[in-house]
């Protein structure tokens, strides 16, 4: 008889849920023992396949699909070769775990890329409404002549 090999849903550090991925127990073993034995410490049941396993992490909320989910971009940058990279807000998540996406990523679209220009436009607007507002007062500033009573 064969022994049975395990595969674990892995959460890699740095990058999104939609980039979790089904990795053999031995690789987990290799590349982080102490965190394997840790996991197998608060590991009550392991006997579900991958799909029965998605299922009930569903339902435990340990999974969320929603997380899986940009709610918005928060910022932009330009990297190295031009890639366009954006601050990911996922769906119910906090704000530590968002992500740098490339702006090809799938759950990227468009209309996200229009309305995170359009609000970040009108807020460069509005900052230089201000500049311009507050040279106006200066413009008008009159040095007193002698000191006020």
């Amino acid at each position: 008889a064969s022994e049975r090999e395990y595969i674990y849903l892995i959460k890699w550090a740095g990058f999104p849920y939609c980039d979790c991925s089904w990795v053999p127990e031995e690789a987990v073993k290799e590349a982080s023992p102490q965190k394997f034995r840790n996991f197998m410490k608060d590991a009550e049941s392991l006997t579900l396949t991958s799909s029965e396993w998605l299922l009930e992490a569903e339902e435990k909320a340990i999974l969320h699909s929603e997380w899986l989910q940009v709610d918005r971009l928060l910022s932009r940058k330009n990297g190295r070769s031009n890639i366009v990279r954006y601050l990911v807000k996922w769906k119910r998540l906090d704000y530590d775990d968002c992500t740098w996406e490339q702006e090809s990523h799938p759950s990227i679209t468009k209309e996200m890329i229009k309305q995170f220009e359009q609000v970040n436009l009108y807020k460069n607007f509005k900052e230089r409404e201000k500049i311009i507002e507050s040279n106006k007062l200066h413009s008008r500033f009159e040095p007193f002549k002698e000191q006020p009573p």
